[in-house]
Formats: structure tokens, C-alpha cells, sequence
């Protein structure tokens, strides 16, 4: 989200953040749901960006469809939440 002061005349938003990531482990998608198959890895990000909370996010990409797919979020020092996938199908 950009505030105003990060939009410059040219109505361009300005990242004042910093997104990083590192890859902790892989794993067998269908874990993740019966609908996936082959392996994801996982990887584990961190945010912090002017004017907004400090959060991290758990992201798992799915190699075989080549997209990441959300796994748990937490903001601040709230308890981590996990993502439910409920009703996925993969159409290739």
C-alpha cells in the first residue's frame, strides 16, 4: 500500500520497504492439498515498510504449475496464522 507522500508528481509509488526472503525447505505438494502434485519449496519472507507494521509471510512455489501459493502470514507479534486451501483444482 503507498501513502501519499510515497507518490511522486508522476503518480508513481515509491517502495520505502524491504521484502526479504530465504528458502527453508521442500516438500511434497499434495501436502499442501491432494489437488497439487510434485514438490514446492518453501519460502519464508520478511517486510518491513515505512509507515506500515512488520510482517512475515510463509509462501510454498509450486514447481511443477510454476506459482507460489500462501501458507501462513503474521503481522507484528500476533500469532502466526495458517492459510487453509479448501477447494482447489488445477486445470493444465
Amino acid at each position: 500500500m503507498a501513502h501519499r507522500d510515497d507518490i511522486d508528481s508522476n503518480k508513481q509509488a515509491s517502495s520505502s520497504g524491504i521484502l526479504r526472503c530465504e528458502v527453508t525447505r521442500e516438500g511434497y505438494a499434495h501436502n499442501l492439498s491432494p489437488a497439487f502434485s510434485g514438490k514446492y519449496l518453501l519460502a519464508e519472507c520478511t517486510q518491513t515498510q515505512k509507515y506500515q507494521p512488520d510482517s512475515s509471510s510463509k509462501e510454498a512455489w509450486l514447481k511443477d504449475i510454476n506459482i507460489f501459493v500462501p501458507v501462513a502470514h503474521q503481522v507484528n507479534d500476533k500469532p502466526e496464522s495458517q492459510v487453509t486451501l479448501e477447494n482447489i483444482s488445477v486445470i493444465r
